[in-house]
C-alpha cells in the first residue's frame, strides 16, 4: 500500500517510489516449482516485519499493460533489500532445472546496486555450483527454521541506505569495491571505437552431463560465419570471459561486458548457463536506468524454452543449426544498424555557430582566451554535464563538471561542524556546490577562489534552483594555454563539409549531431583535416546553420566516409581540397 507523496523523484528511467511506501520492501526471488517454496514464504512473512520490511514477490504484481520484467526492475530498484534463492529445483521426472527467472532478477539487482542475500537449499549440495558463482557467499538452508535464523542474522545491516542513492553510486555493493564502470553511462565506453563489439552465448553448459563438444563446434561455427560477414565487428562468448583484473568475482567481468557492448546474441536452451540469465537481467535493468535499448537476439528451438520474464521479446525460433544460420543472416543486419545508431544523452559540442557572414570576433576571442576551454577539451570524456544542462529531471543523477571557483561561503551546522557553499562557473553558466562537513574537512585546501577544479556530485534540483551535492573534487587539472600547445596545427588536408537535414525534433537532432561528432573525433580517425556541419532546414523550412569546429580535426578516409553514409545516407558530405 502506498500514499500520495510529492517526494518521488526520477533517476533516468527509475522513480524513487520507495519514498511513498508506508512500509519498506524486501524483494524475494524464488522458484514457484521448488518444493521448499512454502518454507521461504513462511520465513519471510515471519521475519521481515520484525525489521519493518514487507516481502515483495514478482508474481503478485502482474499487470496486463506492462511486461512483467519491466515491473520487476522497478520493484527491485525500490526495495531496501533482496533475497534470492539460487537453488535448482527438481521436476516430477527427477530432472533438475536452474532458477532461470531468479537468476535474471539477481542480474537486475547487481546492475541496480541493491544489497542481496543469496541462499541455496541443501538439496543442491551434490550439484556443481555454476562457475559464475564461484567465490560468492551462498548461505545454505534446509527449511523454514534455518532460513529464519539466517535472515535474522543478515538483514539489519542495509536498512539505512536509500535505494536511489545507490543506483548510480561508484561503489558496487555486490563487488564490495569501487568500480569505474558504474560511474558513467555505458555508452561512454562504446563510442569512439571503430570496432563494434557484442557478447554471445551458445546455450550450452560444458559441465552438464549431456554436453557434446561437437554440438558446440557446430553452433559456434554458425555464429562465426554470420559475424565474419561484417567488417569491424568483434564478439566474445560469456563463458570464456576471464576475471577482470583487480576484481574478485567473475560476475564483475559479466557486468563490465554487458555495460560496454551495445548488443548481444543469446541462444536459450534447457542447458543455458546461469551466467547468461544473470547477464540478461543486467542488460534489462541498464536499459531502464539509462533509458536506451540494448538489442538482444534471442535464439530458441521453441518459444516455450524462454523463462517467463523474457516472454514478449521478439525471438528467432529454429529447430536446427542450418535454420538458425539462415534466420540470423536476415536478422543480424537490422540489429547491427540499431546498435550503431544508438546514442545517449549528449553533451554540448565545441562548435562555433555561424548564422550570418558577420561573426562576433570579440566573443570568440573571449572563448579562446578562457583557460576552461582547454580544460573542457582535455576532459571531454570525463565531463558529464554543464551548468546549463541542470534541471529538475536530473535530480539524483551523478554528474562530473569542470569549472572555476567564484566564491566560497563558509557555514557552521547546528552541531558546530564546518561546511561550505561554493560558487562554481563553467563555460555555460554557474551553479552552487554544497560541500558537507566530512568532505570539507578533507578537501578544504582545494577550494580556493579562481581555482579550476573538477567536481563530481549529485544534482539536487527538486523544486528549486539546481545545486550540486559534492562527493569528490580535484584541483589536479592540467591547464594548457589556448594559443599554445593545445591549438591545433595548421590544417594540411581537405575540409570535410557534412550536410545534415534537421528532423524538426530538437532532441533527435542534437543526439544525431553528437553521434557524428563522436565518430569524427574517434581515435580511429585521428588526423589533421578540418570538418564542419551544415544544418539544413527541415521540411517545414527554417534557417540553415553552419557549425564550425575550430579546435578539432579528423582524418578523411574511405572508412570514415562509409560510416557517414551509413548514418546520414548518400550525398551527405563534400570533401573540399585545402586551398
Amino acid at each position: 500500500m502506498s500514499t500520495e507523496n510529492n517526494d518521488v523523484q526520477s533517476t533516468g528511467g527509475l522513480r524513487s517510489e520507495y519514498r511513498t511506501y508506508e512500509r519498506q520492501k524486501c524483494f524475494v526471488g524464488h522458484s514457484h516449482e521448488a518444493e521448499w517454496r512454502d518454507d521461504i514464504l513462511s520465513a519471510c512473512v515471519e521475519v521481515l516485519p520484525k525489521f519493518g520490511l514487507e516481502p515483495w514477490y514478482a508474481a503478485d504484481h502482474f499487470d496486463p499493460t506492462e511486461p512483467l520484467r519491466d515491473k520487476v526492475v522497478k520493484l527491485i530498484a525500490n526495495a531496501r533489500y533482496g533475497i534470492y534463492d539460487l537453488s535448482s529445483w527438481r521436476d516430477k521426472r527427477g530432472e533438475w532445472h536452474p532458477p532461470r527467472n531468479v537468476l535474471i532478477e539477481l542480474g537486475m539487482s547487481i546492475a541496480l546496486n541493491r544489497p542481496a542475500l543469496l541462499v541455496r537449499h541443501t538439496s543442491n549440495e551434490t550439484l556443481p555450483l555454476p562457475v559464475c558463482l564461484h567465490g560468492i557467499e551462498l548461505l545454505d538452508f534446509a527449511g523454514e527454521t534455518t532460513l529464519k535464523r539466517t535472515l535474522e542474522e543478515r538483514l539489519p545491516q542495509w536498512f539505512d541506505v536509500p535505494p536511489d542513492r545507490d543506483w548510480l553510486a561508484r561503489f558496487c555493493t555486490f563487488g564490495n569495491r569501487g568500480c569505474s564502470f558504474r560511474e558513467e553511462h555505458p555508452r561512454a565506453r562504446q563510442w569512439g571505437n571503430k570496432t563494434l563489439h557484442c557478447h554471445a552465448s551458445d546455450g550450452l553448459d560444458q559441465d552438464h552431463p549431456c554436453f557434446q563438444k561437437i554440438e558446440r563446434d557446430e553452433i559456434r561455427g554458425a555464429f562465426g560465419e554470420i559475424f565474419s560477414r561484417y567488417d569491424n565487428l568483434a564478439f566474445d562468448y560469456l563463458d570464456e570471459l576471464p576475471s577482470a583484473s583487480g576484481y574478485q568475482f567473475l560476475l564483475c567481468s559479466f557486468c563490465q561486458t554487458v555495460r560496454s557492448t551495445p548488443f548481444a546474441v543469446y541462444r536459450i536452451s534447457p542447458h543455458t548457463t546461469a551466467g547468461v540469465f544473470i547477464a540478461i537481467g543486467m542488460s534489462i535493468a541498464l536499459e531502464t536506468l539509462f533509458e536506451y535499448d540494448i538489442p538482444k537476439v534471442l535464439l530458441v528451438r521453441q518459444e516455450q524454452d524462454l523463462p517467463s520474464l523474457l516472454r514478449g521479446y521478439e525471438v528467432i525460433e529454429a529447430s536446427g543449426i542450418s535454420e538458425a544460420k539462415r534466420k540470423l543472416r536476415g536478422f543480424i543486419p537490422s540489429v547491427i544498424q540499431k546498435a550503431r545508431k544508438a546514442t545517449w544523452k549528449p553533451r554540448p559540442l565545441p562548435f562555433v555557430e555561424v548564422m550570418t557572414p558577420t561573426v562576433d570576433v570579440a566573443a570568440l576571442s573571449d572563448i579562446a582566451e578562457n583557460p576552461l576551454q582547454s580544460i573542457v577539451a582535455d576532459l571531454q570524456d570525463v565531463i558529464a554535464a554543464f551548468s546549463s544542462d541542470l534541471n529538475e529531471s536530473m535530480t539524483g543523477q551523478m554528474v562530473t563538471m569542470a569549472g572555476v571557483i567564484s566564491y566560497i561561503r563558509p557555514h557552521t551546522t547546528r552541531k558546530g561542524a564546518s561546511m561550505a557553499f561554493v560558487g562554481f562557473e563553467d563555460l555555460q553558466g554557474s551553479v552552487e556546490i554544497v560541500v558537507f562537513p566530512r568532505l570539507w574537512k578533507e578537501t578544504q585546501k582545494k577550494w580556493q577562489t579562481n581555482n579550476i577544479v573538477v567536481v563530481r556530485g549529485i544534482v539536487d534540483a527538486k523544486g528549486r534552483k539546481p545545486k550540486i551535492i559534492c562527493e569528490a573534487v580535484t584541483d589536479q587539472v592540467r591547464v594548457v594555454e589556448a594559443d599554445q600547445s593545445h591549438k591545433p596545427p595548421p590544417p594540411s588536408g581537405p575540409l570535410l563539409a557534412i550536410s545534415i537535414r534537421r528532423s524538426g525534433n530538437h532532441a533527435t537532432d542534437v543526439e544525431r549531431l553528437n553521434l557524428i561528432y563522436e565518430l569524427l573525433t574517434a581515435s580511429d580517425f585521428m588526423g589533421n583535416d578540418r570538418f564542419q556541419f551544415h544544418l539544413l532546414g527541415d521540411t517545414r523550412g527554417g534557417d540553415n546553420l553552419e557549425l564550425v569546429f575550430p579546435n578539432n580535426r579528423t582524418r578523411v578516409c574511405p572508412e570514415l566516409l562509409q560510416e557517414l553514409v551509413s548514418i546520414l545516407g548518400p550525398d551527405c558530405y563534400t570533401v573540399i581540397p585545402n586551398q
